[in-house]
């Protein structure tokens, strides 16, 4: 039974347990490892002490300080041998683990996105950010900034399935792509304005073949500040860095479900915004 409106829980013999000052709730969780972590694990099923200890690797006292702290703030209460979350507790844990989440993957991602714009990110997608997981960040050097086109083609090469915006130009994208498509996997590719003039000055053949495969797509937008990757495996991009300049040298790569569907989205959003080239 939920023990929302219980409080005699929270009330000790006098000397035994002394009430944290008064902080805010959101200090009070973060401020302690502990505290968070039992409100995520709680989250998931009740547990007893010795559980919770066994978690921690510490001995029986240890855990119980934290354990009347969270029952101070109506977050958990104790049935039987067990202890809960209360309704409050739930949706205050669900709240802060999607906190912590975001800002785990800000923090660890944090040079790639101080160092780029994300403007060309719709603001629904940066605001599941945290969906991306912990990314792999390549970066190459001046003197091989091919390195980071190696890596992609490598992992693009054993995909089934492949979508894409792309702003840039590589005299090696038409042949690749166009041999992807011939292997019947499916391809949808948006590229620029400026892209498709050069493709289709300097590449007609490759385009002619390309858009002859019927599981190929080819769809043109004005203006793209992103380049994209979303296979059935992964996601990649890469960004304007806060100068203005692309940046070839740097590239963004998840493999997590979640970061797949995230970057699906992502070629949605710019889908919406682009025209279909024709045969």
């Amino acid at each position: 039974m939920d023990r929302n409106n219980i409080t005699s829980s929270c009330y000790y013999p006098k000397g035994e347990y002394k009430p944290m000052r008064n902080v805010g709730l959101l200090t009070f969780i973060l401020s302690s490892e502990k505290r968070r972590d039992t409100l995520f694990l709680l989250l998931d099923r009740s547990m007893t002490v010795s559980e919770l200890n066994d978690y921690f690797g510490v001995k029986a006292p240890e855990i119980i300080p934290r354990l009347r702290e969270l029952e101070s703030k109506n977050l958990i209460y104790k049935e039987g041998n067990k202890y809960h979350l209360t309704s409050f507790g739930k949706i205050t844990a669900k709240k802060v683990r999607l906190l912590v989440n975001d800002l785990k993957v800000i923090d660890v991602n944090e040079k790639f996105f101080i160092e780029h714009d994300l403007s060309s990110i719709p603001r629904e997608l940066l605001e599941r950010i945290n969906e991306l997981g912990i990314c792999s960040i390549t970066e190459s050097n001046a003197d091989d900034a091919s390195a980071t086109h190696r890596i992609l083609f490598d992992n693009i090469s054993h995909s089934k399935s492949i979508i894409g915006v792309s702003p840039i130009f590589d005299k090696h994208y038409p042949q690749f792509f166009t041999s992807l498509a011939q292997k019947k996997i499916p391809v949808s590719i948006i590229i620029t304005d400026h892209v498709f003039e050069i493709i289709n000055k300097d590449y007609t053949e490759e385009l002619r073949m390309f858009l002859s495969f019927d599981n190929a797509r080819l769809y043109t937008i004005k203006e793209a500040r992103i380049a994209c990757i979303v296979t059935n495996t992964f996601t990649s991009f890469s960004l304007h860095n806060r100068s203005g300049e692309f940046d070839l040298l740097t590239n963004m790569m998840s493999y997590k479900p979640s970061a797949i569907k995230w970057g699906e989205e992502l070629f949605e959003y710019y889908g919406e915004k682009s025209k279909k080239i024709d045969r």
